[in-house]
């Protein structure tokens, strides 16, 4: 019995020592904390809506023809200029059909050159008949004045009338010859044009069978393979220009449209809230999508080192910015429903105050105070699960390190 008295005695004794070490009341005579002074600070009104990042210069490359694959000039990632022969759609049906094609526009040439001279010589027999038809005329008219003087018989008369007669009627159907010459030449000028028109088409098709760079970039990902058969639907690559300014497409619904106005700033964001660039709206839509019911918004994007094209991330329209009080959420506390913040009092030693207070929005770990906390008082961002209202504390001392960054 003396032995379990004496382990008790003992016991006893090192709990009263514990507890009084535990109680024993800290330097200063409060409870050690972490303050902060409350400052007006710019705090930003924003809504949050889904955006694309677009290029200016971006582009899917599609065949304007069918046909298999037959050279893919370039790899993915190249850098191309303008011009530049990316891939090659195998053309021998199309030179096929534009050699023929181009035959025939010969063809109809020679055919119309010849038809020209056939009409030089129908027109040079034209032109000789029609002199002889001038000097049957003259020979007529002479001999008519020689009969009614008796010079000449009546024979002699006659056949200078036939002779006439003649060289009219060889005229007229050099004439008519003439005319049937041009209309066969105006028809073959037809026949001409219209293979030379074809041979023009058929050349234009060959060029689609090569796909080229519309403009300097990078060449995307080739899906596709030699010998595959594409058509105008199956996207060969896409080009993009890196050189040119990103833009990021939003969609905002039709309610938010009233508020929208051109230079908004805009924040655009990744899924962790990460803030991946800056930028401002540069244009708003005239229509709203019929479909979807919202309006088209674009914001130039100021950097765009850490985005890509066809990005899919959160963009912030800061419609207003407005000076508030915001406070780390650590200084909060709850209680039957109401959020608490401990407010210091200028006291010595200085006590603080559980003053409830009306929130805004949350940006990362700060939150914006409405009411509760004005500019100028000191508030516990640390230790407050130590505190009740009224209780004393002990303001920590700022360290070397704060100390000289505060000088």
């Amino acid at each position: 019995m003396i032995e379990w008295k004496s382990v008790g005695l003992i016991g006893a004794m090192l709990a009263i020592a514990g507890c009084a070490k535990g109680d024993a009341a800290p330097q200063g005579g409060g409870v050690p904390v972490k303050v902060q002074t409350a400052v007006l600070a710019d705090t930003d009104e924003t809504s949050e809506f889904v955006a694309e990042v677009k290029s200016r210069n971006s582009v899917e490359l599609r065949p304007q023809v069918e046909g298999h694959v037959s050279k893919i000039l370039v790899q993915s990632g190249a850098a191309v200029t303008a011009g530049a022969q990316l891939l090659q759609i195998d053309p021998q049906k199309q030179q096929a059909a534009f050699t023929s094609a181009n035959a025939a526009s010969g063809s109809a040439e020679a055919e119309l050159s010849r038809a020209r001279s056939t009409l030089a010589a129908l027109e040079s027999t034209r032109d000789a008949r029609r002199a002889a038809l001038r000097l049957a005329q003259t020979e007529q008219k002479r001999s008519a004045s020689l009969l009614g003087s008796n010079t000449i018989s009546q024979q002699a008369f006659d056949q200078s009338q036939t002779a006439l007669d003649q060289a009219k009627g060889d005229f007229d159907a050099a004439e008519q010859q003439v005319a049937a010459q041009k209309s066969a030449i105006a028809s073959l000028e037809s026949g001409r044009a219209q293979a030379q028109a074809s041979a023009q088409v058929q050349r234009a098709e060959l060029k689609y069978y090569n796909i080229a760079a519309p403009f300097n970039g990078t060449v995307g990902d080739i899906p596709v393979k030699i010998g595959d058969f594409v058509t105008p639907q199956t996207l060969l690559t896409t080009l993009d220009d890196p050189k040119m300014p990103l833009e990021a497409y939003i969609s905002v619904p039709v309610e938010q449209q009233a508020r929208l106005k051109l230079d908004l700033a805009v924040r655009l964001v990744d899924a962790d809230s990460k803030l991946l660039s800056k930028g401002a709206i540069s244009f708003i839509a005239p229509r709203v999508d019929s479909a979807s019911q919202t309006v088209l918004v674009k914001a130039r994007i100021d950097d765009a080192s850490q985005l890509r094209t066809q990005q899919l991330l959160r963009a912030r329209i800061v419609w207003k910015s407005t000076p508030q009080v915001s406070i780390p959420t650590t200084s909060l506390s709850r209680q039957s429903g109401l959020t608490f913040v401990y407010v210091l009092n200028d006291a010595n030693p200085p006590t603080v105050a559980q003053r409830p207070v009306k929130l805004g929005s949350t940006t990362g770990n700060d939150v914006v105070v409405f009411d509760g906390v004005k500019p100028g008082e000191r508030f516990v961002t640390a230790g407050i699960q130590k505190l009740r209202d009224g209780a004393p504390v002990t303001p920590e001392a700022p360290t070397a390190e704060k100390a000289a960054d505060a000088k």
